[in-house]
């Protein structure tokens, strides 16, 4: 029975290093899917990457092609404008043409206007001078007025006190 034992010991010793071998087998196997996995992680990440970077260009293209649309149409609603502002400018041309010719018309009026003004500033001038004239003169008889008045009082009085 001992020599089935040690043959049984043997055969488990041979399935063990058997296991052990196969065991130390998928540890590589597992260490490669491991590194492998690792890799097409980072693969992964490199991809997703890129795919965002596409995705925020691709914004960026059609968000550029909407405005150039909206500035294609800004630009022929200027060159409409600048049509109609051309005619405009002609048309104030002709104005401005009239207006030199009255212009000239209205100069000379204004040259009598002022001459009229400037008699009347001098008119003015003199009469001012006068009122200030007159107003210190009425104020010297107030003040005259004022001490006479004082002088009555004292006469008043002394004559009461006279009396």
């Amino acid at each position: 029975e001992q020599a089935k034992l040690e043959e049984q010991l043997k055969q488990f010793q041979s399935e063990r290093s058997v296991v052990s071998n196969q065991n130390e087998e998928l540890r590589g196997k597992l260490t490669a899917l491991q590194s492998n996995l690792a890799f097409l992680a980072e693969d992964k990440t490199d991809l997703e990457e890129k795919l965002e970077r596409s995705s925020k260009m691709l914004s960026r293209y059609n968000q550029a092609e909407s405005e150039l649309n909206i500035l294609r149409q800004e630009n022929n609603a200027l060159k409409l404008e600048q049509t109609k502002t051309n005619g405009a400018l002609s048309k104030l041309k002709q104005e401005q043409d009239t207006n030199q010719l009255k212009h000239g018309q209205r100069t000379a009026l204004v040259g009598m206007l002022e001459e009229q003004v400037a008699d009347l500033s001098d008119n003015l001038s003199e009469a001012n001078a006068r009122l200030e004239a007159l107003s210190y003169d009425l104020s010297q008889k107030d003040e005259e007025i004022e001490t006479m008045r004082m002088q009555l009082e004292t006469a008043e009085t002394s004559l009461k006190g006279a009396q």
